[in-house]
């Protein structure tokens, strides 16, 4: 699901190594993440990339249903 940027990001030897190892990684992990830092309390962000085959919209709405307090929306650079 994750690919790398197509350019080497500061900090980082490759663009592999910008996203890290993301075996096990899912959607309902991400959603579970996101709940359980609303509900330990902690003031809690959703971001989304407006991509042509994006909503962000969806996902400002399923942040805030699992406790986000706000939501940015980032511009797709192609």
């Amino acid at each position: 699901m994750l690919s790398p940027p197509p350019y080497t990001p500061a900090y980082h030897e490759d663009a592999a190594s910008s996203i890290g190892d993301v075996s096990g990684a899912s959607f309902g992990g991400a959603c579970e993440f996101i709940a359980a830092l609303a509900e330990a309390g902690v003031e809690t962000t959703v971001t989304a990339v407006a991509s042509p085959d994006a909503s962000p919209g969806a996902v400002r709405d399923l942040g805030h249903a699992l406790g986000a307090v706000a939501f940015k929306e980032r511009t797709f650079l192609e």
